[in-house]
Order: C-alpha cells, then sequence, then structure tokens
C-alpha cells in the first residue's frame, strides 16, 4: 500500500482528509489534479467506499461467498478496494463491472475502476484518479507522469527467504 506522501504526490487527499468539495475552491477541469471525469460531480465518501442500503448489503454479502471473492465484508480499516460499488455497478449493468483472470499471476482481478487511492496499483482508471494519476502501458507496467515504473504486472515478487517453507514436504500445495 502506498502512503499520504504518494498519495499526496498525485494529488489525492488521505483517507484522513476530505476530499476537495464542488465549489468554489474545485479545481479547474483542465488542472493535472482534476478529478477523473468518470466522477461525473460525485466526490468520495471518507473511506472512498460505497455505502449500500441493509437489503443490498445483505445481497452483497451472499454474493461475495457463492462467488468466493477475497474481500473481509466487516474490515474496520479503510479498503483499497470498492468492492460494494463494483457490486452494485455488477446488478446496474454497468460494462465496468466485469472481472478477470490475469494472465500475469493467474488471479482474479477486478477493474481499476473501484480502486480506491490507498490501493498499490492505483491508476488512472480509478474513478477517484486525478490527471495525473500513474497509467498502464501495454508492458503491463504501471507508470507515473516522470516515466518511472511503479509498478511491473509481469514481474514475480521475490519471497523474502523468512517466508520461504523449511520443509518442501510440508508446504500446503494450491
Amino acid at each position: 500500500m502506498f502512503g499520504s506522501n504518494f498519495m499526496a504526490n498525485f494529488g489525492i487527499p488521505s483517507q484522513e482528509q476530505p476530499p476537495p468539495q464542488q465549489g468554489g475552491d474545485a479545481l479547474a477541469v483542465n488542472s493535472p489534479l482534476a478529478p477523473n471525469a468518470n466522477l461525473a460531480g460525485r466526490q468520495p465518501g471518507a473511506s472512498y467506499n460505497t455505502t449500500l442500503d441493509p437489503g443490498t448489503e445483505q445481497l452483497f454479502r451472499q454474493w461475495l461467498v457463492q462467488n468466493k471473492v477475497p474481500f473481509d465484508p466487516d474490515a474496520k480499516a479503510p479498503q483499497d478496494y470498492d468492492m460494494r460499488g463494483f457490486y452494485q455497478g455488477l446488478q446496474q449493468g454497468n460494462p465496468k463491472a466485469k472481472s478477470a483472470v490475469d494472465p500475469n499471476d493467474s488471479r482474479l482481478h477486478f477493474p481499476d475502476f473501484w480502486k480506491t487511492p490507498s490501493h498499490e496499483t492505483f491508476s488512472n482508471e480509478s474513478q477517484w484518479a486525478p490527471g495525473n494519476a500513474p497509467a498502464w502501458n501495454e508492458q503491463d507496467q504501471l507508470v507515473g507522469q516522470g516515466g518511472r515504473v511503479v509498478f511491473d504486472d509481469r514481474k514475480k515478487p521475490e519471497i523474502p527467504v523468512a517466508d520461504v517453507p523449511l520443509s518442501v514436504s510440508s508446504a500446503p500445495t494450491r
């Protein structure tokens, strides 16, 4: 996860500070810090996560279990992905609400549109992204404004020595 300094570098309000409200102090549309056009005048809540009514929340929780979605609906800390927003989009027929298996790690991934600013791979495709947020290139790399690669989806993560199992035979299989 990126800290508030990373987020501040891209003009992204931290979870502790609410984002600027529309009005006299709103950012100019052509400003590099202007919110993403996908925002359509909406402002995020304190956590950037969608709130569902109690009935829809119950259906959401059932959907999580039925589809084995790796998400903790009871988490108290700010989430790095707005899974409730994704679910709502799915129910409303939003064409962005599609999941797929990432060919680089063979894991289920959800669209960047619902990533919050605290997500490790927060990009310009998020509804909350300012104009200068990092963007994905054709090599599956997340690249910042200066051309620096901030995340490489094709690069295999290195396992720290302390995390390597001591005995292969006792290691659980997938």
